[in-house]
């Protein structure tokens, strides 16, 4: 869509207001941070405002910006939002245009706040004031937000078996039950014992909504043994509350059974009748857990 030659101007003066609005509550801030004369803002109005502490869930942050005496005349400003640890996607960062009517001695300035699903920390910007007034002490206005957002609830699903072999692992599929603002971890313990991991953690995203895939690296011998059923639990959550930390994953043995050896303890003289014994050192080739069980045959 093509914009009329009037259009364009009036939007790149709406640019040039914005910049220069911007460029002097920074130098302005500048100079108070610095203990210099505030030349600059030498004559105009001076406001007063009180921190303000504001819950996500009422949707705004309500500022009121007071003279020391009511208005002789009208008193026009602009609201400056600075961006702390909250970020546009937590609140509007517009530029706000106020009028103070001749006889009043406040405003009211509402910003809008972003009421989301996500569980969040306490967060925080700022605001100040230009282009007609000045904040006193040329101090900012802190507004903090707090989280109305309950913990997403955190679980573990089972893991498909594995072979022993050197490059195994374990898979746990673990996700929350809503995507969080922050990161959450978790710890996890095996009892896997030499077999595979025993501890570890996992950090999720922020944002996460899909499961995330967990590894237990398992331990490759060379031990006959039967399979293991290993069971791995969830703890220490931060960020987040354990709805189901239990799962299982199965560790499938690879190694062949060891070989029995025989060999003769001692040497004997065949006779020409009855029987006679011999002693026999049994051995294996191979380590086990298992039991070996050995006939014993008549010759």
């Amino acid at each position: 869509m093509l914009l009329s030659a009037a259009a364009l101007a009036a939007r790149a003066r709406t640019r040039h207001l914005r910049a220069y609005a911007i460029a002097m509550a920074v130098l302005t801030t500048a100079l108070a941070l610095a203990g210099a004369p505030d030349a600059l803002a030498a004559g105009k109005p001076v406001l007063s405002a009180k921190d303000v502490v504001a819950k996500e869930a009422t949707g705004a942050a309500d500022v009121n910006f007071a003279l020391a005496r009511p208005a002789r005349t009208q008193v026009r400003f602009t609201v400056i939002p600075i961006r702390g640890t909250a970020q546009r996607a937590d609140a509007s960062f517009a530029l706000r245009h106020v009028v103070i009517r001749r006889g009043r001695r406040s405003a009211v300035v509402r910003i809008p706040l972003r009421n989301d699903a996500l569980n969040e920390n306490t967060e925080h910007f700022f605001v100040t004031v230009s282009a007609g007034a000045r904040l006193k002490s040329g101090r900012r206005v802190r507004i903090t937000i707090r989280d109305n957002d309950p913990m997403p609830r955190v679980s573990v699903a089972d893991a498909a078996p594995a072979d022993e072999v050197t490059t195994a692992a374990l898979v746990f599929m673990i996700s929350l039950s809503s995507p969080s603002g922050r990161p959450v971890t978790v710890r996890y313990q095996t009892d896997a014992g030499p077999d595979a991991e025993t501890a570890g953690s996992v950090t999720l995203t922020p944002g996460a909504a899909k499961p995330r895939p967990m590894t237990v690296r398992v331990n490759n011998d060379f031990i006959d043994e039967d399979d293991q059923l290993v069971t791995l639990t969830l703890s220490s959550p931060d960020g987040a509350v354990i709805a189901d930390g239990t799962a299982t994953g199965l560790i499938r043995d690879n190694d062949p059974p060891p070989r029995v050896d025989l060999s003769a303890a001692s040497s004997i003289v065949e006779g020409d009748e009855g029987s006679q014994s011999i002693d026999l050192t049994v051995s294996l080739r191979g380590a086990t857990q298992k039991p070996v069980k050995i006939g014993r045959a008549h010759v």
